[in-house]
């Protein structure tokens, strides 16, 4: 949060010193993003047959190698603190290891 600007002070969020209003869109949108992920992971690792869960998790740390430097890219245009790349990289990298390893696991062989 800091890394953005935002801070809290009691229930109430602040972004550079302006209230901003909380919402639940960011968790709706993230549920429907992961859900995403999974389905096209699963189609993934279904065309490349694969069926352990190694496999699938090192597939799914590629992806998320991918992200990070996505991630990093964008970050360093916008000129963002470096921490920002670690935190969000390192997300990206471990929700898609993981997605890959539960996906991969789940096939059968």
């Amino acid at each position: 949060m800091a890394a953005h600007g935002f801070t809290m002070e009691g229930e109430k969020m602040f972004k550079n010193g302006a209230e901003v209003p909380m919402s639940m869109t960011p968790m709706l949108v993230n549920t429907v993003a992961m859900a995403l992920y999974a389905l096209i992971l699963n189609w993934l690792l279904n065309k490349m047959n694969v069926s352990t869960w190694q496999t699938g998790a090192v597939i799914g740390a590629s992806i998320g190698v991918l992200m990070l430097l996505g991630i990093l890219t964008g970050n360093l245009f916008a000129m963002e603190p470096s921490v920002l790349t670690l935190i969000d990289g390192s997300y990206s990298l471990v929700l898609f290891t993981v997605i890959g390893a539960i996906v991969g696991g789940w096939r059968k062989k």
